[in-house]
């Protein structure tokens, strides 16, 4: 007569087993799930651990405890949020590692405008030291972001000694249509001063710009080569009698 009991155990155990089972699968993907998104994050990273950078990594110069092999990765990373932040950690690394300069041309080439600027930011930063990026830089100058070109000639007119190269590449800015690029172009040639005489004659068609920055820089940039005391010039007006020789 009691037979009519077995059906109920028998199911109350095993729904009791069931629910064990799935308690037990709810916590594997606890733990799993979390692993498998800390993977996919770490894909984007160099796969060898970090004790392994350091032991293949000696000698390097170190930047926020990763070697500059590792940042010099992260400039081929498909996230150009890492790239920026390879570019910052390169810059910084440079200034007592020359030997990364060169490497920080190839983000002048960048997809993203954004790793392009910061990069041209970054070696006007480095002035005279980013010498090494001359032939990146002079390939940059042909980039259709007027900032990525800005930057660029302002870095051009810290490289002393001036080559005949970076002469002709900023006196071929003056004649560009941006004047933020225009007006960079005339302070780094005021900047490098007698050595820049060959490009008087389009600084001085540059005293007639439509731009009133322009007009002050050329004058200013006009005094500076020619070892003048500056000029004052009148923002919103064309070129002082007298300036032009």
């Amino acid at each position: 007569m009691n037979l009519p009991l077995v059906y109920p155990l028998g199911q109350h155990f095993m729904n009791s087993e069931a629910e064990t089972m799935r308690t037990y699968l709810v916590g594997v993907l606890l733990g799993v799930i979390p692993s498998l998104a800390l993977g996919v994050w770490l894909g984007s990273s160099p796969s060898l651990p970090f004790s392994e950078w350091r032991e293949n990594a000696q000698g390097e110069a170190f930047y926020q405890g990763r070697p500059t092999s590792f940042w010099l990765l992260r400039l081929e990373d498909h996230d150009s949020i890492y790239r920026l932040e390879a570019v910052q950690a390169l810059e910084n690394l440079a200034a007592h590692e020359p030997s990364i300069v060169p490497a920080l041309g190839a983000p002048l080439k960048d997809r993203d405008r954004l790793v392009r600027v910061a990069t041209a930011g970054a070696l006007q930063r480095l002035g005279a030291g980013a010498r090494p990026a001359l032939p990146a830089l002079l390939a940059a100058l042909e980039d259709d972001d007027p900032f990525v070109r800005s930057n660029v000639v302002a870095t051009l007119g810290h490289l002393d000694p001036p080559d005949p190269a970076i002469l002709a590449a900023l006196a071929g800015a003056l004649e560009d249509h941006s004047a933020l690029v225009r007006r960079k172009a005339l302070n780094a040639l005021g900047a490098i001063g007698p050595s820049a005489t060959g490009s008087l004659a389009m600084v001085r068609e540059a005293l007639a710009d439509e731009e009133p920055d322009v007009r002050q820089a050329a004058a200013e940039a006009l005094a500076k080569i020619e070892g003048k005391k500056e000029p004052q010039l009148e923002i919103g007006q064309g070129p002082t009698v007298g300036l032009d020789h």
